[in-house]
């Protein structure tokens, strides 16, 4: 089992390595100038050119990129000009809010899946295999930025069930608020696992 988790761990490497290039190389394609951007209407020549040296952006693309894998593997995720502080204080502070909605959703995934891939499998070929089938092909294929837009649409704009954004407290607005907070992105989630819980476990049993 040590063996089997040490490979998996070593195949992550080279994955991660595209991912990051990857990231690397589009953010250097995309058009106009982040310094200038930064600056904004204070635009100077040479504050410029002092901003991109401060940066590294005069550097080879090749050192840049070294540098960019150093400051990651060193924990260093550069700076948000936008909200003026470290990036990753930015990820600690959402990190607690997005471990909690990635194991509800998988657990309601896991949940109603194996449940869904029972009553189709124990109803096979009947109209039931044929709804939960068809649900489970859409759970799967459907885009779950597409989903997560018709869910607001139907439950908080339309019915106003539920609220579209932020996240609910205990303290605030007690734990019926805090629930309602987590239903919509959870469910969201939980789709297209979902539906994968559900072929599998149709096909296993």
């Amino acid at each position: 089992m040590a063996k089997i988790i040490l490979r998996r761990l070593l195949q992550l490497i080279p994955t991660l390595f595209v991912v990051v290039a990857f990231t690397f190389i589009a953010t250097r394609l995309i058009p106009g100038d982040p310094v200038a951007a930064m600056v904004g209407d204070q635009y100077d020549v040479s504050k410029v050119e002092e901003m991109r040296a401060s940066l590294g952006l005069d550097d080879p693309i090749i050192v840049q990129f070294w540098n960019y894998l150093v400051s990651i593997c060193q924990g260093d995720f550069g700076t948000s000009y936008y909200f003026n502080q470290p990036a990753i204080d930015m990820i600690a502070q959402r990190l607690p809010n997005t471990l909690l909605i990635s194991v509800i959703a998988l657990i309601i995934a896991v949940i109603f899946g194996v449940v869904f891939g029972v009553i189709s499998a124990r109803k096979q070929n009947s109209i039931v295999d044929y709804v939960l089938t068809v649900l489970s092909l859409f759970g799967v294929s459907a885009p779950v930025f597409w989903v997560g837009i018709m869910l607001v649409l139907l439950f908080s704009v339309t019915l106003g069930w539920l609220p579209s954004y932020g996240m609910g407290s205990i303290e605030k607005d007690g734990l019926i608020g805090f629930i309602s907070h987590l239903v919509l992105p959870c469910f969201c989630l939980a789709i297209i696992p979902m539906g994968t819980f559900t072929r599998i476990t149709r096909s296993s049993t």
